[in-house]
C-alpha cells in the first residue's frame, strides 16, 4: 500500500565504537541515542552498488551471467534545522575528526577547535544512522546505514528564520532494516532569528567592529575518502585526501565609505585590495545566557571584490565572501555551543 510522508520520524543516529560496525549500536535491540526532527526532503542517503559487465560477443545482447556485483558504498545529504542541543555536534566531531571540550556547570560550553589535527581515537569511530521514511499507512521498518562520515557541513543563517545545516556524508553500507524505533527529539530551542534575548549581541563582527547583517553562511569541509581494497566489497575506514577548508559569506548593510579614517567603512575594500586578513565572529543568541552559538575565525581573507553598487533606491548591501586561514602556532578558530546539556553528545 502506498504511503505519505506524514508520520515519517526522521533520522536517528548514534556513535559507533568501531567504524562501520552498527550492530549493537543501532539494531533491533538498540535504539538511536539522538534524533533529528523530521522535515520534508531532509535526507537523500542511499546505497550505490557498482556493476561489472563482461563483454560477450557470442550473441546480440548481454546475458545475466555477464553481470557481477561491484563495490558498495553509501552517500547523500542530511539537512536539518539546528537546535541548541540534541547531539548534532556528533556530526561536526566526525567531520573534524576530533572530540570536543565540555566545560562549565549549567550552562555548559562545548568547544571545537577548528583546524586542530584529527585524533586517531576519533577517526577510528563512525556514525550509524536510522532513517524512518515510511510515514502514515506505510510499513514499520527503518533503513540502517553504517560507517557514516560527514565530508562537509554547511550552516545557513537568515533573518526571520531557523538556522539550518546541510551535511554531505559518505558511508560503508546499508544494513538490514529494523523495526522503527520510537524517536526521542531534543526539547532545546531552535537556533533562530530574531533572537528572544532582550539585548542580543551583533551577529557579525569583523575586525572588531559590529555590522548589521542580513544573512550569512559557513561551510566546513574535510575531504574524507573511503579507502578501497581490491578484494573488499565495502570501503575501509575513511582517510584524509586533502586539507580542511572553511569558507562562507555574509551580507551586511554597506557602511559609510569614510568613517574613522576608513577603518570601518572602507575596511572591506581596503583589506581585499591589500589581501589583509582579519578576524570574523558570528554569534547566535538564544533567550538567555544558557543558549548561544559562537563561531570565531581568527583570520579570514575576503576572496571577492566587496565593492557595493547602487542598483536602485533601496538600501545598499555588501556581500563578503571569505576563506578562513590558520596561523603559525594557532588554528583557524573555534565553534562554541552553550546549552544546558552536560555532554550534548556522548
Amino acid at each position: 500500500m502506498p504511503f505519505s510522508g506524514i508520520g515519517a520520524k526522521g533520522i536517528g543516529y548514534a556513535e559507533e565504537t568501531t567504524w562501520g560496525l552498527s550492530s549493537g549500536i543501532i539494531d533491533g535491540s538498540n535504539n538511536p541515542d539522538h534524533w533529528l526532527d523530521a522535515r520534508g526532503g531532509m535526507e537523500t542517503v542511499g546505497m550505490t552498488v557498482d556493476q561489472t559487465i563482461a563483454q560477450d560477443l557470442s550473441q546480440f545482447g548481454t546475458i545475466n551471467t555477464d553481470v557481477s556485483k561491484g563495490f558498495r558504498s553509501v552517500e547523500g545529504n542530511i539537512d536539518f534545522d539546528v537546535r541548541y542541543g540534541g547531539g548534532w555536534l556528533m556530526f561536526l566531531g566526525h567531520l573534524l575528526g576530533q572530540g570536543k571540550t565540555d566545560a562549565g556547570s549549567d550552562p555548559y560550553t562545548h568547544t571545537f577547535t577548528l583546524g586542530a589535527d584529527p585524533s586517531s581515537a576519533q577517526t577510528a569511530k563512525g556514525i550509524a544512522i536510522c532513517a524512518d521514511r515510511d510515514g502514515t499507512e506505510g510499513g514499520t521498518k527503518s533503513w540502517v546505514y553504517s560507517g557514516i562520515r560527514p565530508t562537509s557541513m554547511n550552516f545557513t543563517f537568515n533573518q526571520n528564520g531557523l538556522t539550518t545545516c546541510s551535511a554531505t556524508v559518505i558511508g560503508k553500507a546499508q544494513e538490514s532494516m529494523i523495526s522503527s524505533p520510537t524517536p526521542t527529539y531534543s526539547t532545546l530551542a531552535y537556533i533562530k532569528s530574531p533572537s528572544d534575548k532582550a539585548s542580543p549581541t551583533s551577529f557579525c563582527a569583523y575586525g572588531g567592529a559590529d555590522y548589521v547583517c542580513k544573512s550569512g553562511s559557513l561551510n566546513i569541509a574535510v575531504p574524507w575518502e573511503l579507502r578501497r581494497d581490491v578484494q573488499a566489497q565495502n570501503g575501509l575506514v575513511p582517510s584524509l585526501s586533502g586539507q580542511l577548508e572553511i569558507t562562507g559569506s555574509v551580507e551586511v548593510e554597506t557602511p559609510n565609505s569614510i568613517d574613522s579614517g576608513g577603518v570601518e567603512g572602507n575596511a572591506f575594500s581596503q583589506n581585499y585590495q591589500d589581501q589583509t586578513l582579519s578576524a570574523l565572529i558570528l554569534s547566535m543568541n538564544g533567550a538567555d545566557a544558557s543558549h548561544n552559538l559562537a563561531i570565531t575565525l581568527n583570520k579570514i581573507l575576503i576572496t571577492a571584490d566587496p565593492t557595493p553598487h547602487a542598483s536602485g533606491p533601496e538600501l545598499q548591501t555588501t556581500s563578503l565572501s571569505f576563506k578562513a586561514f590558520g596561523q603559525v602556532g594557532a588554528d583557524e578558530g573555534s565553534l562554541v555551543l552553550t546549552n544546558t546539556e552536560a555532554t550534548s553528545w556522548s
